[in-house]
């Protein structure tokens, strides 16, 4: 038994517009992802030292036990608000910690973030590298 179906023009013209309307949704929840290389240097001598590379959180030198800190800027220049969420990983990933996080970022506004790497007291000596990740999200209403 054959079954046949007539698809008629208004309905083919309102799929196509609620697989469009879907497709763009989709697109705009989609997160924007930025990443920045982050490093800290374990040294046995018991100072602190700092670092100032640009494109990079690098926490200098954190003896075992102790904790660095650098801050991050962020601007939003879009015409909206973003939620913004932090994650770390790679190595030193367990050991970073947000002052804040998972916020809105209003539109046009500048907010610093510090950021602290807290080096546990086995860790070994020499450089240990991760990764900060920024999720940005539109906030819809």
């Amino acid at each position: 038994m054959k079954i046949k179906m007539k698809i008629t023009a208004k309905q083919c013209l309102l799929f196509t517009v609620f697989f469009a309307a879907t497709l763009f949704v989709m697109l705009a929840n989609s997160p924007r992802v930025e990443t920045l290389q982050a490093e800290v240097t374990i040294k046995d001598d018991g100072f602190l030292g700092f670092a100032a590379d640009p494109g990079i959180a690098n926490f200098g030198s954190v003896p075992r036990g102790n904790v660095g800190e650098r801050a991050i800027i962020l601007r939003n220049e879009n015409e909206f608000p973003e939620t913004i969420k932090f994650t770390a990983k790679g190595e030193i990933g367990p050991w970073i910690s947000f002052q804040e996080n998972n916020f809105v970022l209003g539109r046009n506004e500048t907010k610093q973030v510090i950021v602290n790497v807290n080096v546990p007291n086995d860790a070994a000596l020499g450089v240990h590298k991760g990764e900060i990740v920024t999720l940005m999200r539109r906030k819809w209403l």
